[in-house]
């Protein structure tokens, strides 16, 4: 029973996209499905709100190209070093990326349908509450 629990429980998602429209769509459809959804429009908002948010982020969906200091993959980084319970996802409209991205999660192609992105988040979520 504890595991179903664990999996009914709402899952914090910090969905970070420069384009706006995109971004809230994103956050709209995941909201609707029951996820807590925070928004961030650069990787270097998202640290910040990382560092300071009282909610346990518990995914990352981020975009991959974006402006600031940070890119999504200097977020993945940033996430893996300082927060490595905290699954990241990364998106792109890119035909090819560097080899090492996939290091970082799961990488989804855009443009993507935002069920899907809530089936790979809810398959990581089973998975992270099983091998606990």
């Amino acid at each position: 029973m504890e595991t179903t629990n664990t999996l009914l429980r709402q899952i914090t998602i910090l969905v970070v996209e420069d384009d706006m429209l995109l971004c809230w769509l994103t956050a709209e459809h995941l909201t609707a499905a029951g996820f807590l959804v925070i928004q961030a429009h650069s990787a270097d908002d998202a640290v910040q709100i990382l560092k300071e948010s009282d909610c346990a982020v518990e995914v990352v969906f981020s975009d991959v190209e974006m402006p600031g200091k940070l890119n999504g993959i200097g977020l993945a980084n940033w996430v893996r070093r300082e927060r490595p319970r905290v699954v990241t996802i990364l998106t792109s409209g890119q035909a090819t990326m560097p080899e090492d991205v996939l290091t970082h999660g799961p990488l989804m192609q855009k443009p993507y349908h935002v069920s899907d992105v809530e089936k790979l988040i809810r398959k990581m979520a089973a998975q992270e509450c099983s091998s606990r």
